[in-house]
């Protein structure tokens, strides 16, 4: 009988281990961050201006933009000189100048951000290439110098 005793409690023992469940679990996620990027590639007409003559409609630059977010994007422009080629040695003598960007009208940059272009959303992530113009009336009487005046872009949330 203490065998049997024994042997049914042993049965009864394996019983409740064999329907006893262990269960465990992972959570698994990912994140993409948004991202924008510019990147600008000077044309050599940029660094080869004709002051004297003047400029309409020439390209000064290619921008590349990166954007992946579904809310889109807005480029800014600012100038270090408000919208002026400066002279380096003579800063008083200054020609105003116009820039258009990715085939939009004509404006005067200046030292304050500008909305330059404005995309409202996106489906996908883009690369898009922008192209960057300027036009300037000449100066024959020009003072000898190099005149310059830096861009500054910037892409960012809408």
């Amino acid at each position: 009988m203490k065998l049997f005793l024994i042997g049914l409690s042993f049965f009864v023992t394996a019983l409740a281990l064999a329907q006893t469940q262990v269960t465990g679990g992972v959570q698994i996620t990912g994140y993409i961050p948004e991202e924008y990027s510019i990147r600008v590639a000077a044309s050599p007409t940029a660094t080869n201006l004709a002051i004297q003559r003047g400029e309409s409609n020439t390209k000064i630059a290619s921008v590349v933009e990166s954007s992946n977010s579904a809310t889109g994007y807005s480029v800014r422009l600012s100038t270090r000189n408000g919208g002026y080629l400066v002279n380096n040695q003579n800063p008083s003598q200054a020609i105003p100048y116009q820039i258009s960007y990715d085939g939009l009208p004509f404006v005067q940059p200046s030292t304050s951000e500008t909305v330059v272009k404005r995309v409202p959303h996106l489906n996908d992530p883009i690369v898009y290439e922008s192209q960057m113009r300027i036009a300037f009336q000449g100066n024959p009487s020009a003072p000898v110098g190099s005149y310059s005046d830096t861009i500054f872009l910037q892409i960012s949330a809408p």
